[in-house]
């Protein structure tokens, strides 16, 4: 009910248009489809090597099918698919905003969208890359884009209740997981609790008491460096630890939280070699080049 509404409440938390909708789909082609692609394709040669060196180890990876249908079969890509349905939010959300600046008409909008995902869900209709989950979770990113426009995240004068409202807040989203069931929410396949709604409210709640908690603990450097660069992170990580639990299991060392502090300082010490070596695969840099604006604005006098 955390971990993923957290992400896409922060993605929609840093929505821009980019001055134009092709501009739009350029910019997030670069910061999210290039790095899936590119990940996905390592992924996949490490996976066929991998096949190859580990015997009676079944391989029935078609590289496109699997791209297309369920890029997390190849264990190495189990945290991508995250790129893949963002994407696919920022271009419909772009699409509403387009459509509208009114808050009314945009919270509709977003609105019947989540529910088409719903009922996909419902009715266990699958769309090829992850096109639903984006549907199914775009109120969740348009949440984060409203959250942008209020004082919660801003010094204000009742920051000095943030530890009641953070109690409070998690005690109404603890108090819906378990009403509802301790519901389990398959983000990866669109696969949506029962009572769908009231979890979001749940989900909410739970995402602003950790917005809060942030804001109460204000900067942490390792953390903010992690935050700069997650996106090499994200892609990276089940690559070492794959690799890494392999390595393990052959010497007879059982994996634990150690070795899980290990995978992070291995990404740590990575994150300047892609930035140095890989910057048009890591979203740093632009490997297709931006449009120019139809309607630059005039520089002031």
């Amino acid at each position: 009910m955390l971990r993923m509404p957290l992400y896409f409440v922060l993605s929609g938390l840093f929505f821009k248009e980019y001055g134009g909708y092709v501009r739009l789909l350029v910019k997030k082609a670069n910061k999210l489809l290039i790095p899936f692609i590119f990940f996905y394709l390592v992924a996949h040669l490490i996976h066929k090597v991998r096949v190859l060196l580990v015997p009676n180890l079944i391989d029935d990876a078609n590289l496109l099918y699997v791209f297309l249908n369920k890029p997390y079969y190849i264990p190495m890509c189990v945290a991508i698919w995250f790129l893949l349905a963002l994407f696919w939010q920022h271009l419909i959300f772009g699409a509403i905003a387009k459509v509208s600046k009114k808050w009314i008409v945009q919270v509709s909008l977003v609105t019947v969208v989540g529910c088409v995902g719903w009922m996909l869900s419902a009715r266990h209709i699958f769309l090829p890359c992850y096109v639903a989950t984006g549907m199914s979770f775009l109120p969740f990113f348009y949440f984060g884009y409203l959250l942008k426009k209020t004082p919660i995240l801003y010094p204000n004068k009742y920051d000095r209740y943030n530890v009641a409202f953070i109690v409070i807040l998690i005690g109404i989203a603890c108090a819906i997981y378990y009403l509802c069931g301790c519901p389990r929410i398959n983000f990866i396949e669109n696969n949506l609790p029962r009572f769908w709604v009231v979890v979001m409210c749940g989900s909410a709640a739970f995402v602003v008491a950790a917005l809060l908690v942030c804001k109460v603990i204000k900067r942490i450097p390792i953390v903010s460096y992690i935050g700069r660069y997650s996106i090499i992170v994200l892609c990276i990580h089940m690559l070492i630890y794959t690799v890494l639990r392999i390595v393990l299991v052959k010497v007879g060392i059982a994996f634990s939280f150690c070795n899980t502090i290990i995978v992070l300082l291995i990404c740590l010490c990575l994150i300047p070699l892609f930035l140095r070596f890989f910057p048009w695969f890591v979203a740093q840099k632009d490997l297709i080049p931006m449009p120019r604006e139809k309607h630059p604005k005039k520089a002031a006098k």
